[in-house]
């Protein structure tokens, strides 16, 4: 993991080294809010979170754009699975549940190469890049609630959680320049996390055994263009 992420910083400032030598180059800086949908693992009825942070871009040639943008997040995972049945269901015909209340807080890296299709004040867009995500705060509880009434808690989330949670990410959307260097940015994107730390928040025997995750995310940035 740090080898990879090594390679892909080394690639990126590379890139910029190389593109400020160019006609074309100029750079952009704002803000950006997103709204991120996980698929899954579904631990949530409304399984919408959203990002705030601050947003760049590198126009490196005259088509082509680095995205960087580093934003906050909170999360609350909430999920409840019924039905669950052990010794004492099978002897009393009853069944037990279980139930989970995480809170988490990370911080977000997302890094693209952007294509965009015209020279003009609205134009169309494609990307590829990759996202990482740092959570740096989990706490809440995770248990199971017997027939007979006890409660077993399950180890905390703070004590699984271990890992960055790195994936690759495409988009599409549209960079609009409604006023002379203030640049909207209209983005659709999915992710797919080769890691995830979500479903140590599920019941382990029922969630997905891939650690694993993917989402969709909207998202709109302002941006000034410095140069």
């Amino acid at each position: 993991m740090k080898i990879t992420l090594t390679f892909i910083l080394l690639i990126t400032f590379s890139t910029l080294g190389i593109s400020q030598e160019s006609d074309n180059f100029s750079f952009r800086a704002g803000i950006e809010v997103t709204a991120e949908r996980i698929r899954s693992p579904k631990l949530n009825e409304k399984p919408t979170f959203w990002n705030y942070g601050l947003a760049t871009e590198f126009q490196i040639k005259q088509n082509w754009i680095i995205h960087l943008n580093l934003s906050h997040s909170i999360r609350n995972y909430e999920t409840k699975q019924s039905g669950l049945i052990f010794l004492s269901d099978i002897m009393n015909g009853t069944t037990s549940y279980y139930s989970s209340n995480v809170d988490e807080k990370l911080i977000e890296i997302e890094n693209y190469l952007k294509y965009q299709f015209l020279r003009k004040k609205l134009s169309p867009f494609v990307g590829f890049g990759y996202a990482i995500q740092f959570p740096y705060s989990v706490n809440g509880e995770r248990k199971i609630i017997h027939s007979d009434g006890t409660i077993e808690n399950l180890s905390n989330p703070e004590d699984l959680i271990s890992k960055n949670n790195f994936g690759l990410y495409a988009n599409l959307g549209l960079n609009y320049e409604f006023v002379d260097r203030l640049i909207l940015i209209f983005d659709f994107g999915h992710k797919w996390y080769f890691n995830s730390n979500l479903v140590v928040y599920g019941f382990p025997k029922l969630e997905e055994s891939r650690n694993r995750h993917n989402s969709f995310i909207l998202s709109l940035g302002l941006l000034y263009r410095l140069k």
